[in-house]
């Protein structure tokens, strides 16, 4: 396997009384190596409160905003002017703040490091306790998932993973991510789980 460098950029949610709806992300990979890298997939979804699940079904909305795509050209040229070092610090930054968190949720849920530390790029995902005993929907989110956006205003993703009942949650760094917010979560999750 090799290792690939990620840039992400996606449009931000847009909050509406009792949902959020997302509009359509948009995200660059860039691998080193081109030919042996196979992109991920890309989804778009309605997101309701756990209390409109019968509704939730019905409610497939797809929002079409080409921005995030139509901005991807300009990000390119704009980030690396934020820090002097240009995309090296960019990713060197970024790097380290995913390792930082990562480290704050290992310490946090009492678990080892699922990874080396080479093996990340900007994002990271950690082992969770045990969840649903049976696969959720494509169109459910996980409860944990929605007790962090609900009671604490923390939107990161919780999945099913490898199966369930096992998930992992993925954070990721950007440069206008700090530490205090992956302290807020480790804080949210020592609450709720």
């Amino acid at each position: 396997m090799r290792r690939a460098t990620f840039l992400s950029i996606s449009a931000p949610s847009v909050r509406r009384t009792t949902r959020v709806i997302c509009t359509n992300g948009c995200a660059l990979q860039k691998a080193r190596h081109s030919s042996t890298f196979a992109p991920t997939n890309a989804t778009r979804f309605v997101r309701l409160p756990s209390a409109t699940a019968p509704i939730r079904r019905e409610l497939i909305a797809r929002v079409y905003d080409p921005s995030p795509w139509l901005a991807v050209s300009e990000a390119l040229r704009f980030l690396p002017t934020l820090v002097e070092g240009g995309w090296a610090e960019v990713m060197r930054r970024n790097h380290t703040l995913v390792l930082r968190a990562r480290e704050i949720l290992c310490d946090a849920l009492r678990i080892e490091k699922p990874a080396p530390d080479d093996m990340l790029g900007a994002m990271a995902s950690v082992s969770l306790p045990d969840g649903e005993p049976t696969p959720l929907s494509p169109l459910s989110i996980d409860p944990l998932q929605d007790a962090l956006l609900e009671r604490f205003s923390i939107e990161v993703p919780v999945m099913q993973w490898p199966s369930p009942p096992k998930r992992v949650l993925r954070v990721s760094a950007q440069l206008y991510n700090t530490v205090d917010e992956y302290d807020q979560l480790a804080d949210a999750l020592h609450q709720l789980l």
